[in-house]
């Protein structure tokens, strides 16, 4: 009997090492990368994916828990506290999961840290956490400078990887929850708060960040030049979202002077040119609306500018939108509110003192969004293919489009809608969307005499214009024709009549033969 207990005994211990554990997730990961002096926490996490809920795991779930690195196995079931070489703490997690709060790490233990549990029912669970150190200085304040060319620039902050989360926090105390954060380049010198948590640790690193903003804005033209680089160039530096500055300057080719550029105002023969071009500038103002309009008018040069000034049929009393901004840009720009129709001048000079260079504007003032092409159709009955248009101005989209005859009879047209071949009415235009609302008549008739109403929507109101079709009268030209002509057929009659009449009284002719001459001579000889 002996020998078969010893048997027995013996197969016993063999097998109960070999039993293995089922391996299961950990969160956060199974590979961490931890910076030197900080910490990490992690535990088992048997569902996977995300962190269990505490009301989820119920009292003692783990009746044994415990940690292995480099060899060496810690105890986790209780509050002590394991200390790994001179600085690095090893604590559980807490009483409800298995899993470890890790302080101060330290590059040596940089390896396989394995968690080993056993749940309330006796089930072994394993999970294996591969850890990274990294050997990095911490920084507690870091200088940024960044280009005034961009309008915005991105703050990082510098011990962000492996870290549990990032904030941010600017001079007005706006914060960030992230690891970098883009900001406007509003001012020269700004100041950020990087917050940085790392697993483990009790406190937050804070690094200061000053972000320097330099006052230059540079362009490189490499060389030969293309004809494309050839003229007036603007470098634009912005300042904040809605303001900007800059400078302007002119490039020339190989076929100009390399000496100094001369430049020379006050020609005749270009101011003359100048005072012949004019932009055309067409305003709705809806008097119906109580709402100012403002109408933006510039004028720009390719040198810097000393002052400018804007001139109206009301005079010139108005303010450059911000010059100081804008001059060296060779810009100048004016807001006019409520402007009024007429011719508007820009005039721009610099500190030479030369004649000021103008910029003209011929300004329209609508009190309704639209203007008639055709005020006057001349034409007589009988015509074909007699059209009435009116438009919009500012090319604004049609909504509806109406015309109301003389007898007050209202004819809609749309020329997405084809007329049958009887209709006498059609839409003429380029279209309601292009801001034309026009008519044709197929054949004039006597009703179609008179005043005509074009009546459109734009931006759900109506408008209308009046338009009139004019009878067509005889000119001078066609009373002298008519007068030819018919001097021409009282000519013809005339000669007919009188040949007629000349036949009817003159008498019968007769004709004399040879042999009554004969006679006669005999009896004048006898």
């Amino acid at each position: 009997m002996p020998p078969y207990s010893l048997v027995i005994v013996f197969i016993v211990c063999w097998y109960a090492p070999t039993s293995l554990a089922d391996v299961i997730p950990i969160f956060p990961s199974e590979k961490l990368s931890i910076a030197e002096g900080a910490g990490f926490l992690a535990f088992l996490n048997p569902n996977g994916g995300t962190e269990l809920r505490k009301a989820a795991v119920t009292d003692s779930h783990w009746i044994h828990c415990s940690v292995a690195v480099n060899n060496v196995q810690y105890s986790l079931d209780s509050d002590q506290i394991h200390r790994i070489g001179d600085k690095t703490t090893v604590e559980r997690f807490d009483t409800e999961r298995c899993g470890i709060r890790v302080k101060n790490l330290q590059k040596e233990l940089e390896a396989k840290w394995t968690l080993y549990g056993t749940d309330q029912n006796g089930g072994d669970r394993t999970g294996v956490l591969e850890v990274s150190v990294m050997s990095i200085k911490f920084i507690d304040e870091l200088n940024v400078t960044v280009s005034g060319s961009s309008s915005t620039a991105t703050v990082n902050c510098p011990d962000k990887d492996g870290s549990r989360y990032c904030r941010i926090i600017d001079a007005e105390q706006v914060v960030s929850e992230s690891c970098q954060k883009t900001v406007d380049l509003t001012q020269q010198i700004s100041h950020f708060w990087c917050h940085v948590m790392f697993w483990g640790a009790m406190t937050e690193r804070i690094t200061k960040i000053n972000l320097f903003v330099e006052g230059t804005c540079s362009l490189e033209i490499k060389k030969p030049l293309a004809p494309v680089d050839v003229g007036v160039w603007r470098i634009f530096q912005q300042l904040n979202p809605t303001d900007y500055t800059g400078c302007v300057f002119y490039v020339k080719g190989k076929r100009f002077s390399r000496g100094r550029t001369v430049r020379i105002r006050g020609s005749s023969m270009r101011n003359s040119r100048l005072e012949l071009t004019a932009t055309n500038i067409e305003i709705f103002r809806d008097p119906r609306s109580t709402s100012a309009t403002v109408t933006e008018l510039s004028c720009e040069v390719p040198y810097d500018i000393d002052y400018c000034y804007l001139s109206g049929p009301t005079g010139s009393d108005h303010t450059p939108q911000r010059f100081d901004r804008l001059k060296s840009l060779g810009i100048c720009r004016f807001a006019v509110t409520n402007i009024t129709s007429g011719m508007w001048a820009c005039g721009i000079n610099d500190l030479d003192g030369a004649e000021d260079h103008l910029t003209y504007y011929n300004v329209s003032v609508f009190e309704q969004p639209g203007q008639t092409v055709t005020k006057q159709l001349t034409a007589s009955t009988g015509d074909r293919a007699q059209r009435l248009l009116c438009r919009t101005i500012l090319d604004l989209p049609i909504d509806i489009c109406r015309f109301v005859d003389p007898s007050g009879e209202v004819h809609g047209v749309l020329n997405q809608m084809k007329p049958s071949a009887e209709a006498r009415y059609r839409y003429y235009g380029k279209g309601l969307r292009e801001g034309e609302c026009g008519l044709e008549i197929v054949e004039l008739r006597e009703k179609d005499i008179g005043w005509w109403k074009c009546l459109f929507k734009v931006r759900g109101r109506e408008y209308e214009i009046s338009m009139e079709i004019v009878e067509e009268a005889m000119s001078v030209g066609v009373i002298i024709g008519i007068s030819i002509a018919a001097t021409v057929v009282l000519g013809i009659i005339g000669i007919f009549a009188y040949r007629k009449l000349n036949r009817r009284y003159h008498g019968p002719s007769y004709t004399v033969s040879s042999s009554m001459t004969n006679v006669s001579n005999g009896s004048h000889q006898s």
